[in-house]
């Protein structure tokens, strides 16, 4: 290659790096809203940004915050007396006293319990990185999930974002909290068919409602490239149940077909015919709504029924446990390790130690990317992940160099000794990355949660780091090319042996 055209293809690398290198981590004013970074836009872990968290209250309980403000709104002494008598404190809570008589206070704390085991079922199911579901002074229930916020939403530079994650956590726990068992319903008047021989609109009789469960193989969420829909596997029971139904319904005026969990509608399915196969889909918006309909109609149709049926006000956002600056602290500590590891390069093999902090640099880059386009949530153990593959990365680039040092002492020249280095190391270097990929797929399709995000993770970096491995190939051969001495280059000399 000439020293023109080795000199541009050069100039236009460093130009794409350093460019995308701004982009990923600089964020800037851009009218009247900000640029953020694609480092600052990727969504981040409880343990870098808190949790969100809502109190579940079942009905007859209020919190203590309710109930002050409740009695320091009545305007008579007698009012607050009345009040005050409905109600029985109970730790952090206040509990209706007629509800305790109702239900029994033991049984009304093992229903609580029991309803925390089924939230906890549902929510394990959401693939978040982390969540808890615990019992608060046995009347209520607190749930806790990552925010899901990027660093700019965490700091506040990006309020809609931040919004958003807020409204789509509220969302899920509006659904994975509704009480009840799962019914169909039709809602025509005046159709075609005797709708009073359906109990309240429901088209399944007591004995079909109580064998709910016998009609489905599973319930679960499916996304294709048109979209995303909830998908139903029927037992044989099941396809003659439905053909049943849907055959009424076809013949109605209306032909929607109601699924509802307790007295809320959660989705409708149209029927222009017998509905008679081993399954079928009903579309909706997002993945994330089909998600919390599927986990939510698998949950019912397996017997897990909430006991009660729970309120809450908002979804709240508590500071992170590693602190409120944990992910700055985090980010520093990653640029030390990046700023190490180009130093060593460069002080290790001068000019190529430069090829290889490019490289480095191309690593970090090519990670924040995934990340970004996948909206993988990144926690600690995540970003151990990446920083492995950097160590990797960087690891094999010394092999790969040394490799070439050893080949010019053999007396080739600097194009033959790199050509040999690459020919003697690809094989083993692939077996590892081969190796650390398997690694990497079992965690991610196995693992659950943070376990499954690491694998992700370490996927990408493992790919990244063979993707870019070749890639400081390429760049060898194009700063190799223009060099005059075809036997040293970048401090690499073979070996001259005299005559004795």
């Amino acid at each position: 290659m000439g020293k023109v055209k080795s000199a541009i293809i050069t100039t236009l690398i460093i130009v794409a790096i350093v460019v995308l290198t701004v982009f990923a981590t600089v964020s800037f004013p851009m009218g009247v809203e900000n640029f953020n970074s694609m480092l600052t836009s990727i969504h981040l872990g409880s343990d870098l940004t808190g949790d969100a968290y809502v109190m579940l209250y079942p009905e007859g309980v209020i919190s203590s915050e309710e109930y002050n403000a409740e009695y320091n709104g009545k305007e008579s002494e007698e009012d607050k007396q009345e009040y005050v008598g409905k109600y029985e404190a109970k730790g952090g809570v206040y509990v209706e006293k007629e509800e305790l008589l109702s239900v029994g206070e033991e049984k009304f704390l093992e229903n609580v319990a029991s309803d925390a085991e089924i939230l906890s079922n549902r929510f394990g199911k959401r693939g978040y990185t982390s969540y808890s579901v615990s019992v608060v002074d046995g009347y209520a229930i607190k749930v806790s999930v990552p925010t899901g916020f990027t660093y700019a939403a965490y700091k506040g530079n990006h309020e809609e974002a931040r919004s958003t994650a807020l409204s789509e956590i509220s969302t899920t726990v509006s659904y994975l909290t509704i009480s009840g068992g799962l019914s169909l319903r039709h809602a025509t008047e005046g159709s075609s068919w005797d709708q009073n021989a359906f109990d309240n609109l429901n088209l399944l009789t007591a004995a079909q409602q109580e064998q709910i469960g016998t009609y489905f193989k599973s319930i679960s969420d499916y996304g294709v490239a048109q979209g995303y829909a909830v998908r139903f596997k029927l037992t044989s029971e099941g396809r003659d149940l439905l053909a049943e139904k849907t055959e009424l319904v076809a013949a109605a005026e209306d032909t929607n077909l109601l699924f509802y969990v307790g007295e809320n509608q959660i989705i409708s399915l149209t029927c222009d015919g017998v509905l008679g196969e081993k399954q079928f889909y009903i579309s909706v918006a997002n993945q994330a709504v089909a998600l919390d309909y599927s986990i939510l109609f698998d949950s019912v149709i397996n017997g897990e029924i909430l006991s009660n049926v729970y309120e809450y006000d908002e979804v709240k956002v508590a500071t992170s446990a590693m602190g409120e600056n944990s992910a700055l602290f985090v980010a520093i500590a990653i640029a030390v390790i990046m700023l190490a590891a180009i130093v060593v390069s460069i002080v290790k093999y001068k000019k190529l130690g430069i090829v290889n902090a490019l490289m480095l640099l191309v690593y970090a880059l090519t990670v924040i990317i995934a990340l970004n386009v996948t909206g993988v949530i990144v926690t600690v153990a995540g970003i151990v992940c990446a920083v492995l593959g950097l160590l990797l990365l960087c690891g094999i680039n010394f092999y790969v160099f040394e490799e070439v040092r050893k080949q010019t002492k053999t007396g080739k020249t600097i194009k033959s000794s790199i050509s040999s280095a690459y020919k003697n190391t690809w094989k083993s270097l692939l077996d590892m990355h081969v190796v650390a990929l398997v690694f990497a797929l079992v965690l991610a399709l196995i693992g659950v949660g943070e376990v499954s995000a690491c694998g992700v993770i370490l996927m990408f970096a493992v790919l990244a780091s063979y993707a870019i491995y070749w890639f400081t190939r390429f760049v060898w051969y194009v700063i190799s090319g223009p060099a005059k001495d075809k036997f040293a280059f970048g401090g690499f000399k073979r070996e001259v042996y005299e005559d004795d």
